[in-house]
Formats: structure tokens, C-alpha cells, sequence
């Protein structure tokens, strides 16, 4: 009998445990005051409005319209870049970059971990990627990017993720946000409309 209530405390805990791993705080509403879903044009205001200028536009025709902003701060770090990305004119994704060579990269990999950790609860475990890089004039080499990823639970097949990556060859930190869900309900639409 003890034995099985042993057996039934420890499938309780790891059951705590898987919850906690896939995330189980609400996904976020967007992301510096820009909600998901937003249009360009409203994108630009908020920019605007916090600081941030834009610095470049693109839009390709495979895969949507793209909007870099630069200049402001997230999280208290400078931004080099915050790129939103859109499809039919609605914000489904962010990604935030931080390269200041004057930051210490691998300080600001851990702070921010540890505020998303606070806010999103805890993410799957850290995967290093080993990227071989070629340089023209410059033999290859392999450049390691360390990711951290929250899977969160909105209701959705699609989890909206948040992953964090520190690229020390680069000395960069990038945050992205992704609206898996917003984005595929958005590709059907546009295939509705043919």
C-alpha cells in the first residue's frame, strides 16, 4: 500500500513537472505594448510612441511584409533591431535583437532568461547548435547559438513560442516571439481568398 501511494506522489510530481515545461502562464497579448494582429501602420505608432525608429522595411512576396525598428530598449538593454513580422497586414511575430558590443552578452543571455523564466515559467532545457560558418578569404568556422524556447498554451494545436538565443561569435542576444496559431489562421485566409 505505501508503495503505491509512493508510486502515485511520484506520477503527481512529474506531472507538475511536464506542466511547468511546456508553459503554463497565458501567451503574451504582443509585445511592447504592440498586440498580435496589429496592422503596419499602427505598429509604426506605438514604435513611435516608445522611442523606437524605423530603420527598414521589406516586403517579400513568399513570405509577407517585414518592419525593423531600432533605438529603443527591452528589458533595459538597447535594441539594434525589432523586427515585426506581418502577413495580410497583422502582426504575427517579433523578433528582438540586442549586439551592443559594449554589453556583456553572456550576462544579458542569463537576465533575460531569467525574466521570462519569471514570467513564462520554466522553459524546455538549453539546446547549443554547432553552425558551420563560411566567410569568403576566411576558413570555416563553427559558430555555437545557445537556445532557450517556452512553449506557452493559448488554446491553440500551434503553442505560442518564445525563444531566446546568445550567439557569442556574433555577440548577439535575440528574443523572438511567434503567434504560431495567428499565423496559420492568417496563410488559410489568404487561401480562402483565391
Amino acid at each position: 500500500m505505501k508503495l503505491r501511494g509512493l508510486k502515485l506522489v511520484v506520477v503527481f510530481i512529474l506531472l507538475l513537472i511536464n506542466v511547468s515545461a511546456t508553459g503554463t502562464a497565458a501567451a503574451p497579448e504582443g509585445i511592447l505594448g504592440v498586440t498580435w494582429g496589429a496592422a503596419p501602420q499602427d505598429v509604426k505608432q506605438v514604435m513611435d510612441k516608445t522611442g523606437f525608429t524605423l530603420w527598414k522595411e521589406d516586403n517579400d512576396p513568399q513570405s509577407g511584409y517585414y518592419a525593423t525598428y531600432a533605438d529603443g530598449l527591452y528589458a533595459g538593454y538597447s535594441v539594434t533591431g525589432l523586427t515585426f513580422s506581418f502577413l495580410s497586414n497583422q502582426a504575427y511575430a517579433a523578433k528582438v535583437s540586442i549586439s551592443d558590443k559594449r554589453a556583456d552578452i553572456q550576462a544579458a543571455y542569463a537576465d533575460l532568461k531569467k525574466l521570462l523564466t519569471q514570467k513564462y515559467g520554466l522553459p524546455k532545457p538549453e539546446v547549443v547548435l554547432h553552425i558551420p560558418v563560411n566567410m569568403p578569404g576566411v576558413r570555416t568556422t563553427v559558430m555555437d547559438t545557445y537556445v532557450t524556447e517556452w512553449s506557452l498554451d493559448n488554446g491553440s494545436a500551434l503553442p505560442f513560442t518564445i525563444a531566446l538565443n546568445k550567439n557569442p561569435t556574433w555577440g548577439t542576444v535575440e528574443v523572438y516571439y511567434a503567434n504560431k496559431a495567428l499565423r496559420e489562421k492568417l496563410k488559410t485566409q489568404s487561401r480562402q481568398d483565391i
